[in-house]
């Protein structure tokens, strides 16, 4: 059987392609009205084999193709090859291949072999293969750079989002003070407890503080074992005094407060005026708090709450002293020493 690489033109009747068990082997047959023509080209490549037959070549073979009348039945006999995988691709050299068919007649399985020569691929071929490669690269660069500025819409829009949320965050964790106080904080206040507590070591790198109202006394009631059943054994604590002249100060110890009596020192406790926006560290390794039972939260020298019914009975400040670095008398309330409380409240932060 002789393969004819260039057949005369003829009239396609019918074309079928087969993708190969091989990989990315691609084999298409084309039936005209004189000849039946295969290409057999591996994607992605310009490797390219084709061969081509007439009805007289088969007739010559009369042991296998005699029986058949004619090009269409002769295609669809090696076409129902193909798809049942009865075939295989042998290299005979570096420009043929040889598709060897099994074919069954009669119960007899017969070997028959086409040859397929490699095409001459020419420079003008190649060009236009690489220019219709260099087209398609092109489409799948704009393809990607819309993709890309999709994706980029897509990661501003999340770190907004998340900038967004930072921010809501943060009001949060500043706002968290005031807003589960009565006592009027501003935002500046807030913040300057807020900083202030990020240098005690446990809060150091915290971002987030949360602020839990353990006691007020216009709603619990200002006697003084009421405030210690409510916040007796717990840590860290912030206390926050507003008076009947409006001056408000306070001050945290991590140690807390029991009905114990005597004084404890704590080196991370410090005192504050909100009014003056200034803290007051307490001096190392001094007393820091008094507990009694019969008093309310003391920070030793600084602040002192009277024992029972304290929003009607006055309450003391103290001279400069050597607990904390408070620099004038009476400087927590403003530079007078007694007052009249009007809100007490004791907050853990948790």
């Amino acid at each position: 059987m002789d393969s004819q690489l260039t057949p005369i033109s003829s009239p396609i009747i019918s074309e079928e392609t087969f993708n190969l068990k091989e990989k990315n082997i691609r084999l298409t047959i084309i039936r005209t009205t004189q000849y039946v023509k295969y290409n057999l080209n591996e994607i992605g490549s310009l490797n390219y084999f084709q061969g081509s037959f007439s009805f007289d070549d088969f007739k010559k073979i009369s042991n296998v193709f005699g029986i058949f009348n004619s090009l269409e039945e002769i295609q669809n006999s090696l076409n129902n090859m193909l798809s049942s995988n009865k075939f295989e691709l042998k290299v005979i050299n570096n420009s043929q291949i040889n598709l060897n068919l099994k074919i069954n007649i009669l119960d007899k399985i017969i070997n028959v072999q086409i040859p397929l020569m490699q095409k001459e691929i020419s420079q003008k071929e190649i060009n236009e293969k690489l220019l219709n490669e260099n087209k398609e690269l092109i489409n799948e660069i704009k393809v990607l750079k819309e993709e890309n500025q999709i994706i980029k819409m897509n990661l501003q829009k999340l770190q907004n989002d998340f900038d967004n949320f930072k921010k809501e965050l943060k009001n949060k964790n500043e706002n968290n003070l005031f807003l589960n106080s009565k006592i009027k904080i501003s935002q500046e206040q807030a913040n300057l407890i807020i900083n202030r507590l990020k240098l005690v070591p446990q809060f150091m790198n915290r971002e987030i503080f949360k602020f839990e109202l353990l006691y007020r006394g216009t709603r619990d009631g200002d006697e003084a074992k009421v405030f210690h059943r409510l916040c007796d054994n717990k840590e860290n604590i912030l206390v926050i005094v507003e008076t009947t002249k409006n001056r408000r100060f306070g001050g945290f110890c991590s140690i807390g407060y029991n009905s114990q009596g005597g004084s404890k020192n704590d080196n991370t406790a410090f005192v504050f005026s909100f009014d003056k926006l200034k803290i007051y560290n307490v001096i190392k390794d001094s007393c820091a708090v008094y507990w009694d039972i019969n008093y309310g939260p003391m920070f030793a020298g600084s602040i002192i709450v009277a024992f029972n019914k304290f929003l009607s009975h006055t309450s003391w400040a103290n001279e400069k002293n050597c607990y904390y670095e408070i620099p004038n008398d009476y400087e927590l309330n403003g530079g007078e020493q007694p007052y009249l409380i009007k809100e007490l409240e004791v907050f853990q932060i948790v």
